[in-house]
């Protein structure tokens, strides 16, 4: 498991497991990171990083990359993505710390008309392919 990911609320922790292609890709970095807490990103000098510098560091990064990005940005797209695979509003709450269900309702609502406007064109599909036969 990862350690405790701070957030914005200090009640709220959440722990989450690195998958194994993250874990190879932190591999290096990690073992010279110091274990004394919960914060793994941390700056030149060795200090956490605080969120606020995160969030700059982390747009400039994608700036030199050429790339467009924000922290917040890849925190939606992985909400987005889970959400899309079926993860449920309690799931949603349980990885991203959010202790009132509205922001998972977000991205599982916006899941759920995807999937619905996917299943419809199917739907279309099916009664074209159906029609066709019919009409032969």
């Amino acid at each position: 498991m990862g350690a405790p990911h701070p957030q914005k609320t200090p009640k709220t922790r959440v722990t989450l497991r690195v998958i194994p292609k993250l874990a190879e890709a932190l591999a290096h970095p990690l073992d010279s990171t110091p274990k004394d807490g919960p914060t793994f990103v941390r700056n030149a000098n060795g200090s956490a990083m605080k969120p606020e510098s995160f969030t700059n560091w982390f747009h400039d990064a994608c700036l030199k990359a050429g790339v467009p990005g924000s922290a917040h940005g890849l925190r939606k797209a992985a909400a987005t993505r889970l959400a899309e695979a079926g993860a449920s509003e309690k799931t949603l709450q349980a990885v991203f710390g959010w202790t009132s269900p509205k922001q998972a309702q977000n991205y599982t609502k916006a899941a759920d008309t995807r999937q619905m406007g996917m299943d419809g064109s199917r739907l279309f599909e099916r009664i074209a392919t159906q029609e066709s036969r019919t009409t032969r």
